[in-house]
């Protein structure tokens, strides 16, 4: 009888290559999630900026400092424009903060940007 070669892999081979796909594709799904996650907060973040700095661009024109906090929300993101005092009744600046606030990933994010604005003296 001749001895007949049979080509093709064995039930072990078959299972450690299916084993070395899981391992890779698990590895790619926990690569792609991070970056989906960091997208996520990084447009968090870009929009929370824009909304407080809206906000700072109104303040001292739209918003006087006596209608001051002003709190309200936009989509998913809640803010609060306000009026610091200033330490020295001389000063003829006025410092305006706005927070925006969102519900991260993980936890409640938060961004503050604060601006100095310039009073306008009252006409005599």
């Amino acid at each position: 009888m001749t001895s007949r070669r049979v080509r093709g892999f064995t039930l072990i081979e078959t299972t450690i290559a299916l084993a070395i796909l899981a391992f890779s594709l698990g590895s790619l799904f926990e690569i792609f999630e991070g970056a989906i996650v960091r997208a996520r907060h990084d447009t968090a973040l870009r929009e929370s900026t824009l909304i407080a700095q809206s906000l700072l661009a109104r303040a001292g024109t739209e918003v006087s400092a006596e209608e001051s906090p002003i709190q309200g929300s936009w989509n998913l993101y809640t803010y609060e424009l306000r009026a610091e005092s200033n330490d020295a009744a001389e000063t003829s600046t006025q410092k305006w903060v706005a927070t925006v606030m969102w519900d991260g990933s993980t936890s409640r994010q938060s961004i503050s940007i604060s601006t100095l604005k310039v009073l306008r003296k009252a006409r005599q």
